[in-house]
């Protein structure tokens, strides 16, 4: 009843500047169904949409930002008076949490952030990426609530950026199962790989060479959704292993997303490096059969309920994905105890534990920062 009471007084703003920088993705995701699990736990939530027309805001009104994108208001200003709109709505009672480090902290009630991944601090970015570190390092250092969603995450903020233990919360993400699921309309099998691919981190050429050398591409295609299409370096690297007529690139709604999970022989995730590993949960949540990077959070997402390679060896990533396609007595046992330990992950849990960092942001004075 106590919690309820508290919940129920606390407001959360949750920022628009995710929905800024990316028309779909995992972050954006994240935000929108956090704010949907605070609402659903009786904690008043407000996801500000700011001059965005991300998809995943389709379920918002339309804001002030669209009136001002009709009058000709440049994009610059229509992002300066949302920012200035949603630091102003906030109150001595409410957090506002930060949906990506370009936001500006308030003066004015508690500060929260997620942090998604530890990326830019360790791996050679592009210039145009590399302003994210300075602000990264600012709202860690100065917001009252850390949120991060892994422990493998939580490790390297805490190595890295040494913020304070107590105010640094683990809030895991998870999936939210779809009514509606289309099929593909290619009755030919294939492995499914999901997300971006231009960093080299993701290691998508490498994985390229690794069906390549499985030799199992022919039987199968694979089929790469969102990341738009392949670079001329990616197209090179396909047509020059040979497999470029089994190879697809293309887009996805969530409800064909869902479906493409559903129906594929196996999830790929070579990744070196991730915050999560968002596409492992929703195979699994789709009960589908996953081979990925042995990574630590690949691992803490999925347990045992994957097949695990060295992201580093091209023979041993072709070896076990031939075996995670080719065994079925293993694939059986991935479809069903891979659904299983899907359903251990839930966007209440996420709100919950969330939650609890706003509660400690609330008892920290604004004036501290």
């Amino acid at each position: 009843m106590q919690e309820a009471d508290e919940q129920a007084r606390l407001g959360v703003v949750l920022s628009h500047h995710i929905f800024e920088l990316q028309a779909v993705g995992g972050i954006s995701r994240y935000i929108v169904e956090l704010d949907r699990a605070l609402k659903g736990i009786g904690i008043s939530s407000t996801l500000r949409r700011g001059a965005s027309r991300n998809t995943s805001l389709e379920h918002l009104p339309r804001g002030f930002a669209d009136a001002l994108r009709a009058r000709g208001y440049p994009r610059a200003v229509r992002r300066r008076r949302a920012e200035r709109l949603e630091r102003r709505g906030c109150t001595a009672s409410d957090v506002f949490h930060a949906s990506y480090y370009d936001a500006k902290l308030p003066s004015n009630c508690a500060a929260a952030v997620t942090v998604y991944d530890m990326i830019h601090e360790t791996e050679r970015l592009d210039a145009s990426e590399r302003w994210v570190v300075e602000a990264k390092r600012n709202w860690v250092a100065r917001a009252d609530a850390v949120f991060v969603i892994s422990d493998a995450v939580r490790d390297e903020v805490l190595e890295i950026l040494s913020p304070p233990e107590e105010k640094v919360f683990v809030t895991p993400l998870a999936v939210r199962a779809s009514d509606a699921v289309v099929a593909p309309d290619d009755g030919r099998p294939y492995l499914l790989y999901v997300g971006q691919r231009h960093a080299r981190y993701k290691n998508f050429i490498p994985m390229v060479r690794a069906l390549a050398d499985a030799r199992i591409l022919g039987d199968l295609k694979l089929t790469c959704v969102g990341g738009g299409p392949f670079s001329n370096e990616e197209r090179r690297a396909i047509d020059g292993c040979g497999v470029g007529p089994h190879i697809v690139q293309r887009s996805a709604s969530d409800a064909e997303l869902a479906g493409l999970y559903r129906h594929a022989t196996t999830t790929v995730v070579p990744s070196k490096r991730e915050g999560f590993g968002l596409p492992v949960l929703e195979a699994m949540a789709a009960g589908c059969p996953v081979a990925c990077s042995a990574i630590p959070v690949l691992r803490e997402v999925a347990g045992d309920m994957a097949e695990y390679f060295d992201p580093s060896q091209v023979t041993d990533m072709a070896a076990v994905i031939f075996r995670a396609v080719h065994d079925p007595a293993r694939r059986a046992a991935m479809k069903h105890g891979g659904f299983v330990r899907a359903s251990s992950f839930s966007w209440e849990a996420t709100a919950r534990s969330t939650a609890v960092g706003y509660r400690f942001a609330m008892t920290r004075p604004v004036s501290g920062r």
